[in-house]
């Protein structure tokens, strides 16, 4: 038999009900004998009336209340109306559940039964969907999105605990939930309910009984277009549900049409249309809750009850990891990092970390999260490299091994560490005061091999000849030259122990060529042997020029000794001996050690 619909009270989008032949006549129940004409209810006033009966406002006299009495519509008094409304009662009874209305009683009004049950003072779902802005009248009401995603999530509830009762409720719509004054959630209107279970027959209609199309068409799922109602199952309810989502998220049903064909076309095709900055994970769990093919939904309230529970964590990481971005964000680019104060950049990368921290805390997979993270310090790693800092950059991008930025900084750290050593090199070899107790000891060493070997040629010899005196400076030349061998790492170690070596180089050479020149002019070999001192006296005040002016004793010393041996060529190695003393004095009291000596 085809269905004709017709658009019944309740919302604008219609219900569509058949009519069911009843097997056996209504039955009269106890409750209903035992409370005829003693219903002790005064109807005050309508709450609302539907397709499916009237609410009335009535006062309980027994207890002095105001319930909320459903009867029959004038007209529907027919077995099956009356049978419907006990099936109702029935459904009522059996979910006792803090989003579900409770029963009061059934009882009799006019000739047909009643139900007694919770007034629920507030308004219709529906209401605060269409008027956003009598949610601000709400106590405690969080952001729009979020208030609805709540109350979804507290009619998901009812659902779950429906279902583990075997029962479908089959016309979940937006104007069926009621939000109480204090933002108490109840889904009403069980009046299509159908039971999965065959041990419910007889009470309530099994759902492989169901022979008509019943329901809210702009909320349908496909399978309920079926007037056999072959593939009702939970899964019809999880498919309604997506349909509350959506409408949270465009703002409309999920579908629509101007006449039924476009609507029922709309229904059989389910693919919802998405458009604006719509979440991807918001957008794939209605996709997946609303397709034509129950077996690709959710396979339960449950799980989609948990797929909305994961994006409402996961919204409040990204919103996290957002406050993140935008502090980073306001650092701009690399060029105002550098002209803002470090401490107040690190203030501001702080304040985004800790953004970041909580958003994988709210989400421990939120990869903007970790993201964030690596971008704080990457930024951190920048104003570092700008303060000349490449070793703290590296160390803030440690484990980032695919940071851009990692090249760089280790670019800028060799070059750093290559500039290190030079500036060391450097330092040490214009610094005079390093290496002092070595080359103290060296020059003392020296000075007392040049003070002894005077006094030893002139114990030795009565007279001085070319022979002796180049013989002597042969060797101590061949022995400074084994000491820049051996000690070339010493010497080189500093400018001061460089340039001394090399001047004590220089003069033992020049003493040579003076001796050969010397010798081919035929110049007496003890005169000869005074153009030494002469030497020696240079050497000394270029040592105290360009190394280190103390050595100035050391210039005189040789000076005075040069005038002396003029004077008298036999007094040379005696005033050689007292002038090379006077060198080792010199430089032992110049570089002398110091306890406190900072090297």
């Amino acid at each position: 038999m085809e269905t004709q619909p017709s658009v019944l009270w309740g919302d604008t989008c219609g219900v569509f009900q058949s009519t069911l032949t009843l097997s056996q006549p209504f039955p009269e129940s106890p409750l209903q004998k035992s409370t005829r004409g003693k219903e002790g209810l005064d109807v005050v006033g309508i709450l609302g009336a539907g397709g499916m009966g009237v609410v009335h406002l009535a006062h309980q006299k027994s207890v002095d209340r105001l319930v909320a009495l459903k009867t029959l519509e004038a007209g529907d008094f027919d077995d099956l109306h009356k049978e419907q409304l006990v099936r109702e009662a029935w459904v009522l009874a059996q979910l006792e559940h803090p989003n579900i209305p409770p029963i009061y009683t059934v009882t009799s009004y006019q000739g047909g039964p009643a139900i007694v049950f919770k007034r629920v003072l507030g308004q219709q779902w529906s209401t605060y969907l269409q008027e956003p802005k009598l949610l601000e009248k709400l106590k405690g009401t969080k952001e729009a999105f979020d208030w609805h995603i709540e109350v979804l999530l507290r009619v998901i509830d009812a659902v779950r605990f429906a279902h583990s009762r075997g029962i479908l409720h089959r016309d979940l719509k937006p104007s069926n939930v009621m939000i109480g004054e204090f933002g108490e959630v109840y889904l009403m209107d069980w009046g299509l309910a159908v039971s999965m279970r065959p041990e419910h027959e007889g009470a309530i209609q099994l759902a492989r009984d169901v022979h008509q199309t019943a329901g809210t068409y702009c909320y349908m799922a496909p399978e309920m277009l079926d007037p056999q109602g072959v593939g009702i199952s939970e899964l019809t309810d999880v498919y309604q549900l997506g349909g509350l989502l959506y409408e949270i998220c465009m703002g409309a049903p999920p579908h629509w049409g101007d006449n039924w064909d476009e609507i029922e076309a709309c229904i059989r095709l389910s693919h919802p249309f998405f458009e604006g900055e719509l979440p991807i994970e918001l957008m794939l769990i209605c996709r997946r809750a609303l397709f034509a093919d129950p077996s690709k939904r959710f396979q339960c309230a449950d799980e989609f009850r948990a797929a909305v529970e994961a994006f409402r964590e996961h919204r409040v990481a990204n919103h996290l990891a957002e406050e993140g971005d935008a502090l980073l964000l306001a650092l701009g680019s690399r060029s105002e990092v550098d002209s803002l104060d470090r401490m107040d950049a690190y203030q501001v990368i702080a304040q985004a970390r800790f953004a970041f921290q909580q958003s994988l805390m709210a989400w421990q997979e939120n990869e903007r999260g970790v993201s964030g993270l690596i971008r704080c310090n990457e930024v951190a790693a920048e104003i570092e490299l700008a303060a000349g800092e490449p070793g703290r950059a590296l160390a803030l991008l440690q484990g980032h091994e695919e940071s851009p930025l990692l090249g760089h900084c280790r670019a800028a750290q060799k070059e750093r560490e290559s500039r290190t050593r030079e500036d060391e090199l450097l330092r040490r070899r214009n610094c005079r005061e390093l290496d002092r107790p070595t080359r103290r000891a060296a020059i003392a060493s020296i000075g007392t091999l040049w003070f002894l070997l005077p006094l030893l040629l002139q114990w030795l010899l009565t007279n001085t000849t070319y022979q002796t005196q180049a013989s002597s400076q042969l060797a101590f030349l061949s022995l400074w030259l084994v000491v820049g061998r051996y000690g070339e790492r010493w010497i080189r170690s500093t400018e001061t122990n460089y340039r001394s070596y090399g001047m004590v180089l220089a003069a033992t050479v020049l003493a040579l060529v003076i001796k050969g020149g010397s010798h081919a002019m035929a110049v007496p070999a003890d005169v000869a042997q005074v153009y030494d001192l002469f030497i020696f006296f240079t050497a000394g005040l270029l040592t105290s020029v360009f190394i280190d002016w103390r050595m100035w004793p050391s210039a005189v010393g040789y000076l005075v000794a040069f005038v002396l041996s003029a004077v008298n060529p036999s007094w040379c190695l005696g005033a050689m001996a007292a002038s090379n003393a006077v060198l080792g004095l010199t430089a032992a009291y110049v570089w002398r050690g110091q306890k406190r000596e900072n090297h």
